[in-house]
């Protein structure tokens, strides 16, 4: 069995009931086919293993197989007590997998002996070939790893310890032993990281959790880590992939809520993890807003270090504050409309800086903007880090119950423009400036206002497009 390329770890859809969602996980794992993976691990770390039933692990493990469809090995996860251990090997040769990822078992810790014996126990309990997982409390030896080469269904090693020495030593034990066919793997936590040093032991595969949230920035560090481009290489670890590890070491079990948190932000609903992880805080999906939307920016896939160091200390927002004027207009939109209420917003950061920006309404509720602003978006969007994009995308998932449009909106841009003129202020331009003054085309809607006026009229439809 042959592995090449990215490995691919997909994650483990739920309904909001909490059961699998079948159907998602095969648009998951379909949408990444096209990306190239050297194989599909279902079921497994990422796929919240330790929180799935047998049942559930024959469902994932069988979507999986019906998507790939042979195009590349799929390795099914089997591990924790020996009895579920057991099952799930059955379970997934059921179902229809090519091989076994043997995970650590539950809570005990025994001699290499005993951990011998459990790789043998799961290795026995179908006719799939095994790797074994080199992590936690199954901790192996170069001898250890050198009786298990010995039989033929052992067939890989993953390396989930980070001990280099440790880890030296078996790939060397057991390539002395005469196996050319045994494959080994960098299994470390966003494995990216630390791949150009494993290379040199001589493992050159590895899981990535990454590729299944952002496949085009995991094979695109792949192809440079592949071509030998270490420019390319370096720069992807250090734009996008140290600021995410950055982020993950915040919260336990965060390389898995990150990966799900990530596929969510881009409308895949893929729903929460499972207890005993946890979701990451809106604080934290602004930060991985941030560093998806840097890492994905068009024409710069990768950030420079300076990029990535703005990103890791970018200023967080220390306070909004408003004021309500009510302004006559010079002509009347109407009887109802003599006047315009412009909400002005104040805001600013941890680091001196102020932005300033506005909302507006002629009629109905600008003292219901005001409140909005005053006391949910103000308090909400403190202490956030102050990036436009990704504060306008948090601060509308939070107010949606109260609508995605109206007052909500108009609340909204107040914080959104004060948050821009902010940056343009840094920038030493203007909010035009640093948008841009022109745009080849623009979407338009008819919004039904101005027209009583005149299409030649300044404030009437057609002056107002002229």
């Amino acid at each position: 069995m042959k592995f090449d390329g990215v490995l691919f770890f997909p994650v483990t859809p739920f309904t909001a009931e909490g059961a699998v969602d079948v159907d998602l996980l095969k648009e998951h794992i379909g949408s990444r086919l096209p990306f190239g993976p050297g194989g599909v691990f279902p079921a497994c770390g990422t796929g919240e293993f330790h929180a799935l039933s047998i049942d559930e692990v024959r469902t994932v493990v069988a979507a999986a197989v019906e998507v790939v469809a042979g195009q590349v090995p799929v390795a099914a996860g089997a591990g924790g007590p020996l009895g579920h251990a057991l099952a799930a090997a059955r379970a997934a040769e059921e179902a229809g997998a090519d091989a076994l990822l043997v995970l650590p078992p539950y809570l005990v810790t025994g001699p290499t002996d005993g951990l011998v014996a459990y790789i043998e126990a799961v290795a026995n309990a179908s006719s799939l070939p095994v790797i074994v997982y080199h992590r936690g409390n199954a901790k192996f030896t170069a001898a250890s790893m050198v009786k298990l080469a010995a039989n033929p269904k052992v067939i890989g090693f993953k390396d989930g310890l980070g001990d280099v020495g440790l880890a030296q030593e078996i790939v060397s034990a057991v390539n002395a032993s005469g196996r050319e066919d045994f494959a080994f793997f960098n299994g470390l936590l966003t494995a990216e990281l630390t791949q150009g040093a494993y290379r040199g032991l001589g493992i050159p595969l590895y899981s990535s959790a990454a590729f299944a949230m952002a496949p085009e920035i995991a094979t695109a560090y792949y192809d440079a880590y592949a071509a030998g481009d270490e420019d390319r290489r370096n720069a992807l670890l250090e734009g996008f992939y140290a600021p995410l590890v950055r982020l993950r070491d915040q919260t336990p079990g965060f390389g898995v809520s990150l990966i799900k948190a990530g596929l969510r932000l881009a409308e895949l609903p893929v729903g929460s993890v499972r207890p005993p992880l946890v979701d990451p805080t809106e604080e934290q999906l602004v930060e991985l807003k941030a560093i998806l939307a840097r890492g994905h920016e068009p024409g710069r896939p990768l950030m420079s270090a300076a990029a990535a160091e703005t990103l890791r200390t970018i200023p967080r927002i220390t306070g909004v504050t408003t004021r309500l004027l009510t302004v006559p207009l010079r002509r009347s939109w109407g009887a109802e409309a003599p006047e315009n209420h412009v909400i002005a917003t104040e805001l600013s950061t941890d680091d001196g800086g102020t932005g300033f920006g506005f909302s507006w309404t002629p009629t109905i509720g600008p003292q219901a903007v005001k409140a909005l602003l005053d006391y949910d978006i103000a308090p909400f969007v403190t202490g956030l880090p102050a990036a436009p994009e990704a504060v306008w995308d948090v601060v509308w998932k939070r107010l949606h119950e109260a609508g995605g449009g109206g007052l909500t909106t108009i609340a909204m841009a107040g914080v959104d423009l004060a948050l821009w003129d902010l940056q343009a202020r840094c920038a030493g331009t203007s909010v035009t400036g640093l948008l841009g003054q022109r745009q080849d085309s623009a979407e338009v809607y008819g919004s039904g206002v101005n027209l009583h006026y005149t299409l030649d009229e300044p404030g009437g439809p057609g002056g107002a497009l002229g």
